[in-house]
């Protein structure tokens, strides 16, 4: 999957897929946290604008500069989401939508069985990122399509 990005973005499509699934999460969640803040400074902005008689220049321009952040970042997120969904990582649901109440992905989605028996996280399904990697191999038989 190929994936063009309308705003400038720190990194590639290709470069996220290569990312582990934690550190998506944990970017989605650093994401959605700082879009939280940047919404409730423009709502303080635009309030103050409104409540004003004169145009400040200097906090319309910050209002058109958070602007074009806040778009930015939301396309990254959209971007990450992408590439846990190319790892099979159903984002569809409130988990990932922080507009109902869900949040990013965290730490929630995975356990560990026991710290003595593994440090790799798990899935709460039980399975690991390298069983999400092999997903539908076999190591005698190859692959199943």
């Amino acid at each position: 999957m190929d994936y063009t990005p309308r705003h400038s973005q720190p990194f590639t499509f290709g470069q996220a897929l290569q990312l582990e699934i934690p550190t998506i999460a944990t970017e989605i969640s650093r994401l959605e946290n700082s879009l939280q803040h940047l919404n409730q400074t423009q709502d303080e902005l635009n309030e103050h604008l409104s409540g004003s008689s004169e145009d400040d220049r200097e906090l319309l321009d910050a209002v058109k500069e958070n602007n074009a952040v806040i778009a930015s970042q939301k396309e990254r997120i959209s971007m990450l989401k992408m590439a846990l969904e190319a790892k099979g990582i159903n984002t569809s649901s409130a988990h990932y939508n922080p507009t109902s109440g869900g949040g990013a992905l965290t730490t929630a989605m995975y356990h560990d069985s026991s710290p003595a028996q593994t440090s790799q996280p798990q899935l709460a399904n039980g399975q690991d990122d390298e069983a999400l990697a092999n997903h539908g191999e076999d190591e005698d038989a190859g692959m199943y399509l």
